[in-house]
């Protein structure tokens, strides 16, 4: 299954892309769509929507959401808190991913052993070693809720490869794994589409074949420390 989180800087910048659109999952941000729509594109999906807000009258709206999920696939619109929906309900991988807009350089805190026989390599590498206090605070929550990134990890991008274009090359649409589940990572890629957007697409490839591993396991993650 392939899984693709995108910041697409308005909806039809997906239409551009029909190699996109042959994904399993595509998960968009920055539609700047204010209602709910049915594009053809889309017509072999079912779509969630989250609009976006206008603020002025004067410009576009800002922000706006979908979540397109190929009809062959059962799925459930999750819109629970993380507790919450960890308490609550049953599940094999949860996957957190999109514009996150936060810097977190040489995020290379997981202990190798927990990658033993894995898809994903034990020490993470980066192009891009800044981080930010918004990034710093990610990976904090991120650890203590045992979520591992999966960028900089897979075969297709070690080093971790800038996500971002319009000042410099950045690395700030992330995707993490909770770490029960990263034996279902087969890989992750952050595609060169020619697109209008400055954000480029980063897709997931997960095994959806295996069976689950024991829920139960828990790590202990060290905290970031910035000097």
């Amino acid at each position: 299954m392939k899984i693709t989180f995108w910041n697409i800087h308005g909806l039809p910048n997906l239409s551009q892309c029909p190699a996109i659109l042959k994904h399993d999952v595509i998960a968009a941000c920055e539609t700047w769509s204010t209602y709910q729509q049915n594009p053809i594109y889309l017509n072999n999906f079912q779509s969630y929507w989250a609009n976006a807000t206008r603020e002025h009258l004067v410009g576009r709206p800002s922000g706006g959401l979908v979540t397109a999920i190929c009809k062959e696939y059962c799925s459930e619109v999750l819109e629970d808190p993380l507790d919450h929906f960890k308490t609550l309900h049953n599940y094999d991988i949860i996957i957190l991913g999109g514009d996150m807009n936060a810097k977190v350089g040489q995020a290379d805190l997981w202990l190798e052993e927990i990658f033993n026989g894995l898809a994903l390599n034990k020490v993470m590498s980066t192009t891009d070693h800044a981080t930010c206090d918004r990034g710093i605070k990610l990976l904090e929550f991120m650890g203590d809720n045992n979520f591992v990134l999966i960028n900089g990890r897979t075969d297709n991008d070690t080093p971790a490869q800038p996500t971002f274009d319009e000042r410099g090359s950045s690395i700030i649409d992330l995707i993490w794994v909770n770490v029960t589940c990263l034996h279902y990572i087969l890989d992750l890629e952050v595609l060169i589409e020619p697109t209008l957007s400055v954000h480029r697409p980063v897709c997931l490839s997960i095994n959806i074949e295996v069976s689950s591993q024991d829920d139960t396991m828990t790590i202990t993650i060290p905290r970031p420390i910035t000097k």
